[in-house]
């Protein structure tokens, strides 16, 4: 029956995230994908295709961030019904990139006569397009590219790819890798079986080999760090009378750290109130300590733009407001709201408190603490890498300080690492993970976990990295050679098509 499909793929969709982070089951979205690409192959319809591929993508993303309703309730003060009905909606939205992935290579396979091609349609047509709309789901209204295929690797060999061709290029090879599965479901003979095993292999053992790689080098020694999480309820955030407990909370924390840590790191919205209220009587007098003992604190909090027109969502460096980084990649509907004059007032969850956030200048230097430079980011930010290559380029270490505590116990926070990890892999630096409530983390330059926090507990996580100095390819070029790809495929599969044609047209002139 014709809904036989989508259900399928809905279901395939609905068990791939267990390929990120908690679980990190990474093959089961190749395998999932490769399910995918074999319901599609029968069909002719583009609609067909559309469907199914929407019906995947309803379960993907209806699974993988059904986190976002729990903002919407805690933070939004929005009835669980309606909270559902906004997630579904931007569930179905999402899922319209994987529906147009697929109805795109149906249309485009029989354009190009690729029908009894299947070693074409499959290797080369249908990883361009599933990277496109990637891609593509990455940029428009702001992007949102959580979930990108490209960051199931952190904990495989795979990883060795991320250097070179970042997360987008990272994703295009899985789907690669689900594409020669869904060849080998379709020919299930010994001479596609050996071509599958030698790609498989080339794949892995490449990367192996790319892991081997030093594309950067230490520059310095290494810093002693200490990363703060206060774990303030998230309900208080904006209740006056528990800023005096924050402020207790986080001087507590941080004073044993004096003189150990050279480096001390407070979250997003340690402080919710405007740095410039609290600077003569709090942040002065601590960081003048700080500095007596050879500390330096860098807080999340609020700042007045210098117009005094606005304010932003900041890191600075305590005691030096002048070394700010202002958030440029704000959250919609979060952190300010489209469509303000129709939308606010509407429901509660647009109506939040401190929602009308403005972004910071897009060209800002990284932060420079004694020797080290350090390239900031606030939140969802470090999900572009594109957006953050500049900064990174000239700085020594990575810096996010996150409020995961948004989302409660829900996949995000784990999901958020693992996308902090794989920022870590692309630009071969360490970061320094700090949140509000969870999961804080030390990564070193290859991804992996020097140390993280428990969930929703006061906490202080120390240890050292190493600042690291060079340009990974991916650095220097970003996407650059995927696009260069792309070009080649299209090129390479416009000529292929065109030749068969002609040998078509001169084989149906021949006389009989």
């Amino acid at each position: 029956m014709a809904w036989r499909r989508p259900l399928l793929g809905l279901l395939a969709g609905a068990v791939a995230p267990a390929a990120f982070a908690p679980l990190g089951w990474y093959l089961l979205l190749p395998l999932s994908l490769a399910l995918l690409f074999w319901l599609s192959w029968p069909l002719s319809s583009v609609r067909r295709a559309a469907l199914l591929g929407w019906g995947y993508g309803l379960g993907y993303f209806g699974v993988g961030i059904s986190w976002i309703s729990v903002a919407i309730v805690d933070m939004g003060q929005t009835p669980w019904p309606l909270a559902a009905l906004l997630t579904l909606l931007f569930v179905a939205y999402l899922a319209l990139f994987p529906a147009l992935a697929l109805a795109l290579f149906i249309a485009l396979r029989g354009y190009l006569a690729l029908q009894q091609a299947p070693m074409r349609a499959l290797l080369l047509l249908l990883p361009l397009l599933w990277t496109a709309t990637e891609w593509l789901r990455g940029e428009l209204f702001t992007g949102f590219p959580w979930l990108n295929p490209g960051y199931i690797v952190t904990d495989s060999v795979l990883a060795g790819w991320a250097p070179l061709l970042g997360s987008y290029g990272v994703g295009g090879g899985v789907v690669l890798l689900a594409a020669l599965l869904a060849l080998l479901l379709l020919r299930t003979t010994v001479k596609t079986a050996m071509l599958v095993a030698l790609m498989v292999g080339g794949i892995y053992l490449s990367a192996a080999l790319l892991q081997q790689q030093q594309w950067t080098e230490p520059v310095g020694e290494r810093i002693s760090v200490a990363l703060i999480q206060g774990n303030v309820s998230r309900q208080s955030r904006w209740q006056g009378h528990s800023l005096s407990q924050r402020l207790a909370r986080y001087r507590e924390l941080t004073e044993p750290y004096f003189g150990q840590a050279a480096l001390i790191i407070w979250p997003e919205n340690a402080i919710p109130t405007y740095y410039r209220h609290l600077e003569a009587d709090f942040f002065t007098p601590l960081a003048k300590r700080a500095s007596a003992s050879g500390s330096t604190i860098i807080s999340g909090g609020i700042r007045y733009r210098h117009d005094g027109e606005g304010y932003h969502t900041s890191l600075t460096v305590v005691g030096r407001p002048e070394q700010s980084y202002h958030k440029r990649h704000l959250v919609p509907f979060g952190e300010y709201l489209p469509l303000e004059s129709w939308l606010r007032g509407a429901i509660n969850f647009f109506n939040m408190p401190m929602s009308n956030f403005s972004p910071g200048p897009e060209q800002q230097s990284p932060l420079q603490v004694g020797e080290w430079r350090l390239a900031a980011t606030v939140c969802y930010e470090d999900l572009f890498a594109a957006e953050m290559r500049p900064l990174v380029k000239e700085a020594t270490l990575l810096v996010n300080g996150s409020n995961n505590g948004w989302y409660g116990d829900s996949l995000a926070p784990h999901q958020h690492l693992q996308i902090a990890r794989m920022r870590s892999l692309e630009f071969q630096r360490p970061t320094l993970r700090a949140t509000t409530s969870g999961i804080s983390a030390l990564i070193e330059r290859d991804g992996k976990v020097l140390a993280r926090s428990q969930q929703f507990v006061a906490a202080t996580l120390s240890g050292s990295v190493q600042p690291m100095t060079g340009l990974t390819p991916y650095l220097r070029w970003g996407e650059w050679p995927l696009v260069g790809w792309a070009v080649v495929v299209a090129i390479g599969l416009g000529l292929s098509a065109g030749g068969s044609s002609r040998r078509e047209e001169g084989s149906a002139s021949l006389p009989p």
